[in-house]
């Protein structure tokens, strides 16, 4: 499990942009060796990413579409997918 105390302790908090709907960019603050700060920017890319305005009815429903194309009339192995994801 991460520790998020030991991160809010040193003041180095990442902060995380969606630009458009498949990219997620995670900003790092870092030190160089002269202790000169600057960010490290890490590109992600998905199939899909939520942003701040996403709710939960969103993300549920694109889970609930991308299982049923997965798994289609399975429905033993969907439900079992449904159960992991609201473990």
């Amino acid at each position: 499990m991460f520790d998020f105390d030991a991160e809010n302790d040193k003041k180095e908090v990442d902060v995380v942009t969606v630009p458009n709907k498949d990219i997620v960019i995670v900003h790092e603050p870092k030190h160089k060796v002269d202790l000169t700060k600057y960010l490290e920017n890490q590109t992600f890319r998905f199939d899909y990413s939520f942003d701040e305005n996403s709710t939960n009815e969103m993300v549920y429903r694109l889970v609930l579409l991308v299982s049923l194309s997965l798994f289609g009339s399975d429905v033993k192995n969907f439900v079992k997918v449904i159960v992991i994801l609201t473990d």
